[in-house]
């Protein structure tokens, strides 16, 4: 069963407004829209999900260029209506990068 944390940040791609509260990086308003959302979870707890999102298959963890490269995609937000299947990927692993740059 997925952690509120991993459940947050895979509903947080068909929600524009949560991706921009996201890619603004303010640790505590995203800790808070989660919650808000009935996501209790903590940054910690997050950023743990993200981390298990970007881990190579069998890896240690995500390398910082891997985090870079994906939180880059996530200020590629243009759409009022959220993203369609084609872009949800590149919008969650940008989520998760985006998560993992925080403090």
């Amino acid at each position: 069963m997925a952690s509120p944390a991993s459940k947050f940040i895979d509903e947080s791609v068909k929600h524009p407004e949560w991706l921009r509260v996201v890619e603004a990086g303010d640790s505590a308003r995203v800790v808070q829209l989660a919650k808000e959302q009935g996501f209790d979870c903590s940054l910690a707890d997050l950023k743990e999900a993200a981390t298990l999102l970007l881990k190579p298959n069998g890896g240690a963890g995500a390398s910082g260029d891997k985090v870079n490269e994906a939180a880059s995609g996530l200020s590629d937000l243009d759409s009022e209506s959220g993203y369609g299947d084609d872009t949800g990927y590149a919008a969650l692993y940008g989520v998760a990068g985006a998560i993992l740059k925080m403090s």
